[in-house]
């Protein structure tokens, strides 16, 4: 979801007083974990087991499949996508809503 859309959301949400706090949550979740997030990390987690043969020989001390390494790499990939995504929603969510009603 683009940054306008979510200014033009924000404006309608924040006039519905009981929505106000949860609306950066709702940010998040439509955009880390809706469109690239989740299909991302299973196309990766597929492409890392079918890889693993080859990258064998080049691991020391851990298996290609090792599930506490594939968990944390997937961990860090969704804090990642969090974070890039927390910061627009934020800045959608602070912007007045008169002044974004104005213009569209």
């Amino acid at each position: 979801m683009g940054v306008a859309l979510m200014l033009l959301e924000s404006a309608a949400a924040l006039a519905v007083p009981w929505l106000g706090g949860k609306l950066t949550g709702a940010f998040l979740e439509s955009d880390a974990f809706g469109n690239w997030t989740v299909p991302g990390v299973l196309v990766g987690l597929a492409s890392a087991l079918a890889a693993g043969r080859l990258v064998a020989s080049q691991l020391y001390g851990v298996s290609p499949r090792d599930p506490i390494v594939v968990m944390l790499c997937v961990g860090v990939l969704v804090a990642v996508a969090i974070v890039a995504c927390l910061a627009p929603a934020r800045r959608a969510v602070k912007v007045d809503p008169m002044i974004t009603l104005r213009t569209e």
